[in-house]
């Protein structure tokens, strides 16, 4: 009966570009439907029509994008600027062990998320090639071309797509302790589901079926396969304009339940339930290989780790749960949940958090020895070692109901790299307040400090030798 209730609905809503649709009554049916449609009509929320399974889902993907519209920065920014919270879910984006292909005019993309099941069933490592279509020279070598005259230009022509070639392996554990998932906890999010529909009586959905009970046996309900299939029209007169009050009333009855019913959301306190999984400690482990032909530049392998944890997040509640939440999907956990939510809403929002990353990497000797007919070159550059570390701690300083929030960082980083002076044995601290100003962009504003005045390199616009200002528009992932 739901699926033909739906499909009835489909229809009507197609029936609505010709223009019937326009000429219904918003309160009540009419003969020329099928008491399916204006049951439907009249009750168009999917929240009570659907089966507790179907809504769970729903409240999932709603509880997910609340976690994944909290201001985030990207997975590769380092050092100076980086914030308390990285977005690692749009890293492993699309579907487990799926295999892409894609091309540009500058480069081919291949990924590939392999499942390894270590946290729990989601868990999956990322392969990524990324082949350079349009390689370019060496900066050094090119430098040195254009002040022979040549310009390299023959050289950049001999580059192939396989000259510049970047391979990468990224994981992030997702399970029920860590990652900014909601789905390992789904068996909580059906528990209160299932109480919303058990608070909502049947007896709405079903007061037209018992008006018709006396009358089955009569046409045209005897031997109908589905009462909703049943047009007004074809009922006897006398009786027709009771039932189609009594449909209208069931409709309207079961439509005013709905504010109750989602209402019931907040009182539970689920609706709050992504500020504390946005909070749940996350892991990400990236290991770089770039592979350059030596006209193009050195080689280079890099590592990186990154760790964050929030003060108020799910695994704090389970723990302090115990027992009762060994099994999520029972009213003692539910009600444990909705106890803490009340106690810690406020330690949620403000979202405290904290991160400490690591990135190591080693660039390669390069050598370059061009001889005719090309111009004589002979270059050399030494390997070198590169090492950032990075504390940070962020919160949200402004929450707002369509997730444009506005949050503070304050991040403290030790950079040396071996072959760059201006990054040798550098300290920078930076305080950034970044604001989501659309779902697609933010815009982050701060002040970064240098502890010698060369080596703040980073910066939009320098104040003085310490100081600097940071100030960009950014894409949200």
């Amino acid at each position: 009966m739901k699926a033909r209730t739906a499909l009835a609905l489909l229809a009507l809503t197609l029936a609505a570009t010709t223009g019937f649709a326009q000429t219904l009554p918003a309160d009540r049916c009419v003969p020329n439907e099928t008491i399916g449609a204006c049951f439907g009509r009249l009750n168009p929320s999917t929240f009570v029509q659907a089966v507790v399974k179907q809504q769970t889902d729903v409240a999932l993907k709603q509880q997910q994008t609340g976690v994944a519209s909290e201001v985030a920065g990207l997975p590769n920014v380092s050092g100076a600027g980086t914030p308390a919270l990285i977005d690692f879910l749009s890293v492993f984006a699309g579907s487990v062990s799926d295999a892409t292909f894609n091309q540009s005019d500058s480069q081919y993309t291949f990924e590939w998320n392999i499942p390894v099941a270590i946290f729990s069933d989601d868990d999956k490592i990322k392969l990524q090639s990324v082949f350079n279509r349009k390689p370019q020279l060496d900066q050094t070598l090119q430098t040195k071309l254009d002040a022979s005259g040549t310009g390299g230009t023959s050289l950049a022509n001999s580059l192939s797509d396989l000259d510049d070639v970047t391979i990468s392996a990224t994981y992030a554990p997702v399970g029920r302790s860590i990652g900014r998932t909601i789905f390992p906890h789904r068996e909580l999010v059906q528990v209160f589901v299932a109480r919303l529909f058990t608070t909502q009586s049947r007896k709405d959905k079903h007061a037209y079926q018992n008006f018709l009970r006396p009358h089955l046996e009569e046409a045209p309900f005897a031997g109908a396969k589905d009462l909703d299939d049943i047009n007004f029209q074809d009922v006897p007169v006398d009786l027709r304009a009771a039932l189609m009050e009594s449909v209208r009333e069931s409709a309207l009855s079961l439509a005013a339940n709905q504010a109750k019913l989602k209402a019931g959301f907040s009182d539970f306190g689920i609706d709050r339930l992504y500020h504390f999984v946005s909070n749940q400690p996350q892991f990400y482990a990236t290991v770089i290989d770039h592979q350059r032909k030596n006209l193009v530049g050195p080689d280079e392998v890099s590592a990186k780790l990154t760790y964050e944890w929030g003060s108020a997040n799910l695994n704090r509640f389970l723990r302090s749960a115990g027992p009762a939440c060994a099994d999520e999907g029972t009213e003692t956990c539910a009600n444990k949940f909705t106890e803490y939510v009340q106690s810690h809403a406020a330690a949620a929002e403000i979202s405290d958090r904290f991160s400490i990353a690591a990135e190591y990497a080693h660039v390669s000797s390069n050598d370059i020895v061009l001889a005719a007919p090309n111009p004589a070159v002979n270059l050399h550059a030494d390997g070198s070692h590169q090492f950032t570390g990075t504390l940070a701690y962020g919160r949200v300083l402004r929450h707002t109901d369509d997730h444009h929030d506005t949050r503070l960082d304050v991040s403290g980083s030790y950079e040396n790299f071996s072959n760059d002076p201006k990054k040798h044995d550098r300290g920078v601290v930076s305080v950034i307040v970044t604001t989501k100003i659309s779902d697609t962009m933010s815009l982050p504003f701060g002040l970064a400090y240098a502890n010698h005045g060369t080596f703040l390199t980073d910066v939009d616009k320098k104040l003085n030798v310490h100081f600097g200002l940071i100030y960009r528009m950014k894409s949200n992932p």
